[in-house]
């Protein structure tokens, strides 16, 4: 019995080993950006659909100024009416000029449902997020603008960004780390 519970969880291990459990999913703009600016908007969202299994660990955009003190949100999201539900996700930072990262996310969504990337720059009208007149690097979504209201100005603009999400190991790849742990628990006792 012993044997038998030893040479499963050596399967179990390898199958877990070898398969591919996690996987990754980016959206990434920043190839297409034709160099435009924001001007005059106080906040900028960018949504974009949950790929299957994700969670978003990290969030990359560009941005003109430094030192605006900016609130990052990530929240549920309507292409026609903006937030559909609070905060799922919040920092605050000082921005600098050119690639602004937050990483370490592990915020994990709901595959299919769309969400937005909210910055906020916290009174600051200047020069700020980079955007584009055209959304070929993220199909899904559409940036929109705020001042004082969300203003969705033309379906098919979109922001400089890079999301990254790591997938989610499915249930078999799950239930084989649980055999395999089982099994070893098995093999200590004995």
């Amino acid at each position: 019995m012993r044997k038998r519970v030893a040479g499963v969880a050596v399967v179990a291990v390898s199958a877990f080993a070898a398969g591919p459990c996690f996987a990754n999913h980016v959206i990434d703009t920043y190839p297409f950006w034709d160099n435009n600016i924001t001007s005059g908007w106080l906040a900028v969202a960018q949504s974009f659909v949950a790929p299957a299994h994700p969670v978003l660990d990290s969030y990359t955009f560009g941005f003109q100024a430094s030192g605006v003190n900016i609130t990052f949100t990530i929240v549920p999201w309507d292409e026609t009416s903006g937030p559909t539900g609070g905060p799922l996700f919040s920092t605050n930072f000082a921005s600098i000029a050119g690639d602004n990262s937050i990483s370490n996310i592990g915020l994990a969504l709901t595959p299919g449902t769309m969400y937005a990337a909210i910055v906020d720059m916290n009174g600051y009208s200047g020069q700020s997020v980079h955007w584009m007149t055209n959304v070929t690097g993220n199909p899904t979504g559409d940036a929109s603008w705020w001042n004082g209201s969300w203003n969705f100005l033309n379906s098919g603009w979109s922001t400089k960004f890079r999301a990254e999400f790591n997938e989610v190991p499915g249930p078999g790849a799950l239930a084989l780390l649980g055999v395999a742990g089982l099994a070893s628990r098995r093999r200590r006792r004995a």
